[in-house]
Order: C-alpha cells, then sequence, then structure tokens
C-alpha cells in the first residue's frame, strides 16, 4: 500500500470525533501542504509547495463531522453499507466494489460516529483504488 494517505489515516484512527482540525489535516494530505500556525480562529497560515497562503477554515468541507461532505469522497459505483447500533455504540461503515459477481471490500472503519467512520473508509477505498492503479 502506498503511504499518501497513511499519515491522515494513522491520525484519524486515533481521533473520537470528528474536528475542524482533521479537516484541514485532509485538506494538506491532499494537496500537499502544512499548517503553520492558527492566525485567527477561521484562517490559517498554510505552506502548499513552499508557498505561504492564508486559507480561510469556513470555506473547507467538514469531511469529519457532516455525512453528506463524507459521502463526496466515496468513489463514484462503489456501495456503501453502515451499521449503527440501537443503544449508543460506534459506527460500522463498510465500501465495497460489486463487480463481476463478486464483493470487494476496498474500505471499512468503525468510529464513535458515522462521519467521521464514512470518511476514513472513504481515505481507505480511495488508497484501494490508486494501489491496483486505477
Amino acid at each position: 500500500m502506498s503511504d499518501k494517505y497513511a499519515g491522515i489515516l494513522e491520525r484519524l484512527g486515533a481521533a473520537a470525533e470528528g474536528s475542524r482540525e482533521l479537516d484541514l489535516a485532509v485538506y494538506a494530505a491532499s494537496h500537499g501542504g502544512e499548517p503553520l500556525s492558527t492566525a485567527h480562529e477561521w484562517l490559517w497560515r498554510w505552506r502548499d509547495n513552499g508557498e505561504e497562503k492564508i486559507i480561510n477554515v469556513r470555506n473547507l468541507p467538514h469531511y469529519t463531522t457532516s455525512l453528506d461532505a463524507a459521502l463526496t469522497l466515496v468513489p463514484e459505483g462503489l456501495l456503501v453499507r453502515m451499521s449503527l447500533n440501537y443503544k449508543p455504540g460506534p459506527a460500522l461503515v463498510y465500501i465495497e466494489e460489486h463487480k463481476d459477481g463478486g464483493i470487494t471490500e476496498l474500505g471499512v472503519a468503525c468510529k464513535p460516529t458515522l462521519p467521521l467512520a464514512l470518511f476514513i473508509a472513504a481515505l481507505r477505498a480511495r488508497q484501494a483504488i490508486e494501489d491496483r492503479g486505477e
């Protein structure tokens, strides 16, 4: 497995819930930058390919706290199965590919919140697809 998503998946694995900081870390993982410091509650100084920028965090999707935003990261054509307990407990998400009569599990995650579990499973599915060269 390539390590494009390794750092962010490790950080997300340790998270108990989603946050704007995690959303920003996701942005960093996908754009190759790193946050330098917080300039203001909603503005972050950023280094992207050596160039310093300011990003308005309000414009970033709420990937780790919004089910709608997390769903946008599920690769097209894949099936999402979600399991929630009736009592308080973790959410379990499977992202699968149904092809040629078979089912391939591409991403699985179990986290305290459904958006966070879906987001992690979507990143794992993207990683699996990239690893096989598609």
